[in-house]
C-alpha cells in the first residue's frame, strides 16, 4: 500500500515540474487544436450523425440522458470557473515572486481542488440535479431538446477523441518523457531504451480494441448512468493495458502479464485515479501521463525490492 502511494504523490509532483508540464502541456495543445479543427471542419457532419442517432432514442431516454449530459457540462464550467477565480486573485495578488517559482504545482493543486469540491456537492445533491434539469428538458419542445442533446453529442464525441489521442500520444512518446523523468530523478537506474516499436504495435493494438468495443457499447450511452459506468470502465482498461505495459517494457527484458499479476490491484488502481482526470477539461491532458509515471515509478520500486531479495 505504501508503495502505491509513493507512486501517487511521485506523479503528481512530477506532472507539477516546469520540465514536464512543459512538455505534458504542448502535447495536450497539439492533440486538442488538432481536434478542434476537425470538429470546425466536419461539425454538421458531426451533428447529423449525432441528431441521426438521437431520433432513434425514445423521448423518456432522451430526457434522463440528457439531463445527464447537461450536468456533466454545467459541472465542468462551474469547476473551470472557480478555478479561473481563485487563480486570478491567488496568483496575481497573494503570491510574492519567490512562491511564483512553485506556480505549476499551485495551478495544478488549484484545479484538481476545484474538481473534488465541486464533485462532492454534486454527488451530495445528484438525484435534485437530476430531477431540476429534466423538468426543463420537459419544458421544452421535443425539437429543442433534440437538437441541444445532438450538440451535446457531438461535444461529448470529440472530447472522447482528444482522451483517447491523448493515451495513445503520451503511450509512443513514453521512452522519451520516461527517460526524462528518470534522467532528473533516478539517474542511476537503468531502463531498456531501444522499445520503441514494441510499445507502438501494442498501442495500436490497444486503439483498436478500444474503438471495436466502443462502437459495441454505443448503444448503451443513452442509458443514464450505465453510460458513466461503461465510459471509465472503457478509459480505465485503456489506461492500464496501454500505459502500464510501456512502463514494464522500460524496466524488464521482456515483461508478462503473469509475472505482475501480483501487483495487478495497484495497477488498476493507478489506472482508476488517473481517469479521473478526464472529467475535467484542462487537467484532462495530464491524466495519461499521471498514470504512464505512477506505474514506472511503482514498477521501479518493485523491481528494487525484488533486487535485494
Amino acid at each position: 500500500m505504501q508503495d502505491f502511494l509513493d507512486a501517487l504523490f511521485f506523479a503528481y509532483k512530477q506532472i507539477s515540474k516546469r520540465y514536464i508540464m512543459r512538455y505534458i502541456v504542448t502535447i495536450g495543445m497539439v492533440v486538442t487544436l488538432f481536434w478542434a479543427v476537425v470538429g470546425f471542419l466536419f461539425w454538421d457532419g458531426i451533428i447529423a450523425v449525432s441528431a441521426s442517432l438521437v431520433e432513434l432514442v425514445p423521448f423518456s431516454f432522451i430526457r434522463s440522458n440528457g439531463a445527464v449530459f447537461l450536468s456533466a457540462f454545467l459541472y465542468m464550467q462551474v469547476v473551470l470557473l472557480s478555478f479561473a477565480i481563485v487563480h486570478a486573485f491567488l496568483m496575481n495578488v497573494y503570491l510574492d515572486e519567490e512562491k511564483k517559482e512553485h506556480s505549476g504545482w499551485i495551478t495544478l493543486t488549484l484545479v484538481v481542488g476545484s474538481a473534488l469540491f465541486w464533485a462532492i456537492v454534486w454527488f451530495a445533491n445528484a438525484s435534485s440535479i437530476h430531477t431540476q434539469l429534466e423538468k426543463i428538458l420537459t419544458w421544452l419542445p421535443f425539437e429543442t431538446v433534440e437538437v441541444a442533446i445532438a450538440y451535446l453529442l457531438g461535444f461529448y464525441l470529440l472530447y472522447n477523441m482528444i482522451i483517447i489521442s491523448l493515451t495513445i500520444t503520451a503511450s509512443l512518446y513514453s521512452p522519451k518523457f520516461l527517460a526524462r523523468v528518470r534522467e532528473h530523478e533516478c539517474p542511476y537506474d537503468p531502463i531498456y531504451e531501444e522499445r520503441g516499436f514494441s510499445i507502438f504495435r501494442y498501442t495500436l493494438r490497444d486503439a483498436a480494441l478500444f474503438f471495436v468495443v466502443s462502437l459495441l457499447a454505443f448503444p448503451f450511452l443513452f442509458v443514464p448512468f450505465l453510460n458513466f459506468l461503461i465510459q471509465i470502465a472503457l478509459w480505465v482498461w485503456l489506461t492500464k493495458d496501454t500505459l502500464f505495459f510501456d512502463a514494464a517494457t522500460l524496466l524488464f527484458q521482456n515483461p508478462t502479464k503473469r509475472e505482475f499479476r501480483e501487483y495487478r490491484w495497484a495497477i488498476w488502481g493507478i489506472a482508476f485515479i488517473g481517469s479521473f482526470f478526464n472529467f475535467v477539461p484542462v487537467i484532462n491532458i495530464f491524466g495519461p501521463f499521471f498514470s504512464e509515471i505512477a506505474m514506472f515509478y511503482y514498477l521501479k520500486q518493485k523491481r528494487e525490492e525484488n533486487a535485494s531479495v
